[in-house]
């Protein structure tokens, strides 16, 4: 059975195509892949993550579509622990979300480095879930990203990995966690939850916070929690993802299954390539895939006034500005 392309992406795609913002297609001034750098990294990012009981299978179709020597991170919505009680609802009246503690693993076994666990479901466990959560994961060798920052060093490089929920605005203390971060890493990776429905367009506490990241530092900072897509953009030395939407998630409770992940390649002092992957999220059970209409999908990107960049194969590469071009 085809895969369902959301009515919303239609509808933008097909003003775009209508206006002729249509992303460029290879050869029409695509950049040229970096050469590879002395201690340079892959990286990867993929949205909302909820498990729950699935097993490897679910994510067992990214090995296809990433380099193997890349890590990645995701945004684990749910305490790790037993099973949710049928019906089961949090303090703020939404389901309760839990991952079994094979997620652990399965997310190890798959290149993922970094777990971000701050979102509205963290503690759907109360606090003994979120200790259970971070023992797992550390077991598994997963870094989890709280608002103190995980680090992780590969190749040389230390990357400060945050992840903060808005809820409902930036905390007081934003710009001072991420500038301790920052000052313990070659790079700060900034992480954001929002809460709301799915929307194309960022709410004003993400565009404070994003702004925040940016006077600290970050490098990359990527953004989930609506579980839909938003633009891409190079700003300064920094690139953002507005909205990455859902990676996989056992739980019915969103059917937003256009999604992206975002794959950087860093050196020391900058990101030399930001590549935005498009595929469609594995719901309720379903395995992630490749996106059934990725011309769309770029579309909708330049619909959503992203930074320019050219589409090769089946990713769109951004413009990171000439002097990163050879590099």
């Amino acid at each position: 059975m085809a895969m369902a392309v959301s009515r919303r992406t239609l509808m933008l795609s097909c003003g775009a195509a209508a206006m002729g913002a249509a992303a460029p297609r290879a050869g029409a001034g695509a950049p040229s892949t970096p050469a590879p750098a002395e201690g340079a990294i892959n990286l990867w990012f993929a949205g909302d993550l909820h498990l729950g009981e699935h097993g490897r299978e679910i994510l067992a179709p990214l090995r296809d579509l990433l380099p193997p020597d890349s890590l990645g991170y995701v945004n684990l919505e749910g305490p790790i622990g037993a099973p949710a009680e049928p019906g089961a609802t949090n303090l703020e009246g939404g389901p309760v979300l839990v991952n079994s503690p094979a997620a652990a693993p399965i997310l190890r076994d798959i290149g993922v480095a970094v777990a971000g666990v701050v979102n509205n479901h963290d503690f759907d466990r109360c606090v003994s879930g979120e200790h259970l959560t971070q023992r797992t994961l550390r077991r598994a060798g997963v870094v989890a990203a709280d608002n103190a920052g995980g680090l992780i060093e590969r190749g040389g490089l230390r990357l400060a990995f945050t992840a903060h929920h808005l809820d409902p605005a930036p905390p007081e203390r934003l710009g001072r966690d991420l500038r301790r971060a920052r000052a313990r890493a070659d790079h700060l990776i900034a992480t954001f939850h929002i809460d709301g429905p799915p929307s194309y367009l960022p709410p004003a506490e993400l565009k404070e916070a994003v702004e925040i990241a940016l006077e600290a530092g970050a490098s990359a900072i990527v953004c989930h929690g609506s579980h839909a897509i938003a633009r891409v953009e190079s700003r300064g030395d920094a690139v953002i993802a507005w909205g990455l939407g859902n990676l996989a998630f056992a739980c019915d409770c969103t059917d937003e299954v256009d999604a992206a992940i975002l794959c950087l390649r860093l050196d020391r002092r900058h990101v030399l390539e930001a590549a935005w992957l498009p595929i469609a999220a594995g719901l309720r059970g379903a395995p992630v895939a490749r996106h059934p209409e990725p011309e769309l999908m770029f579309d909708l990107l330049a619909s959503l006034r992203s930074t320019p960049g050219a589409v090769i194969d089946d990713r769109y590469y951004l413009d990171l500005g000439p002097f990163r071009a050879g590099r």
